[in-house]
């Protein structure tokens, strides 16, 4: 599973586990044994994150860190306005970058030093996702949808119509696409040319989100007047949809992930006044709050999930709290201070770690593959 969602500020993205042991940067198939929930063992990781020092100042650093924020690196040549992708074997780097005066798509070593330009067109390209297995990148364009080589080369016309969301499917051998005003669409992909896709939505303001890890169904979210935003699952041909989220008053539900073994889905929502994380079936049943920031419901104030651990036992995720704002008496969950923060909390909702206090706004971006 591998999807990629840019945004203005700050990019999400859903990584895979890694094999050190290859020199080619692909996935290899792990002898370890699987836990029962579908969680990976547990491995050495980082989490990436950026931080920008106030208000009035636009410039971005990009670090990484250990899980409880200690140890924090700074990525010296990763430039402000950089967006940043870990590849699924955690070697190398996709970067979304105007350095060069055009936006171009980039890779380097994990380390962001000597990146190399993939694209070097006149037109912008931007929003690269990898394949699973990291041989390809599906990427967007002024003019359309595209596939390509790790290298650069092979490209493959996908669209001619710009779709912001895209993932792959866990085989790579599929793609699915959606903008939110055209529906959801799956395209069978061959290393010669994209097939015709088939639209598996009914509703064009659907906008997908991801694929299951075990490749079975898709999650996306669908808007009504009546219910608010909802999420929910549907098979890969479109059939069997199912709501997860809806029955009740309006309320916003999103920024859903999966959970490795494709039982549950961790999602954001203000059902309860502020953003909090919640948990659901991915078969249908009753959520279950992870995450209660406690704060005043004002905008996107709450937790948003970014990532999940390797091992798919922790949930990384973004606490938005506007500075000058203290947070509603008898919150003892995460001291995170007024601001953007970073916190990791387990499935269950126990084991909350807060990251150590930064000068202005922190943003985590992903969680790495196994290194």
């Amino acid at each position: 599973m591998t999807r990629l969602t840019w945004t203005a500020s700050f990019v999400c993205i859903w990584l895979c586990a890694c094999d050190a042991k290859k020199d080619k940067d692909t996935k290899t198939t792990s002898t370890d044994t699987t836990a029962k929930n579908g969680a990976r063992p547990e491995c050495h990781s980082r989490i990436l994150f950026a931080t920008k020092r106030n208000d009035r100042n636009d410039e971005m650093e990009h670090w990484t860190a250990n899980a409880d924020g200690n140890d924090a690196i700074k990525m010296e040549a990763i430039v402000s306005g950089d967006q940043v992708s870990w590849s699924p074997a955690g070697k190398s780097i996709l970067i979304q970058s105007s350095r060069s005066g055009n936006g171009d798509l980039w890779i380097a070593g994990s380390d962001g030093k000597s990146p190399v330009n993939l694209t070097k067109s006149p037109v912008e390209e931007f929003a690269g996702v990898w394949s699973p297995d990291g041989s390809r990148i599906a990427f967007q364009s002024t003019d359309g949808l595209w596939i390509m080589a790790v290298d650069g080369s092979s490209r493959i016309k996908v669209s001619a119509q710009y779709f912001v969301d895209v993932a792959w499917s866990p085989t790579g051998d599929k793609l699915a696409y959606g903008d939110g005003t055209h529906g959801i669409f799956v395209a069978s992909i061959s290393s010669q040319a994209g097939n015709a896709p088939a639209k598996i939505s009914n509703n064009d303001k659907d906008r997908l989100l991801e694929w299951s890890p075990d490749g079975s169904r898709l999650s996306f979210r669908r808007r009504s007047a009546s219910e608010g935003s909802n999420l929910w699952v549907m098979n890969i041909d479109g059939t069997g949809p199912i709501d997860l989220t809806g029955s009740g008053p309006p309320i916003d539900n999103r920024n859903a992930l999966w959970t490795p073994d494709s039982a549950q889905l961790i999602f954001a929502s203000n059902r309860s006044g502020s953003y909090g994380i919640f948990r659901v079936p991915s078969r249908g049943g009753a959520a279950v709050r992870v995450t209660d920031s406690k704060l005043a419901a004002d905008g996107d104030n709450g937790d948003w999930p970014v990532d999940i651990s390797p091992d798919g036992t922790r949930v990384l995720f973004h606490r938005k709290s506007p500075r000058g704002k203290e947070k509603a008496a008898g919150d003892q969950s995460l001291d995170i201070p007024p601001g953007d923060g970073i916190g990791v909390v387990s499935l269950s909702g126990e084991n909350l770690l807060e990251w150590p206090d930064r000068p202005g706004h922190a943003f985590p971006v992903a969680w790495s593959p196994c290194l």
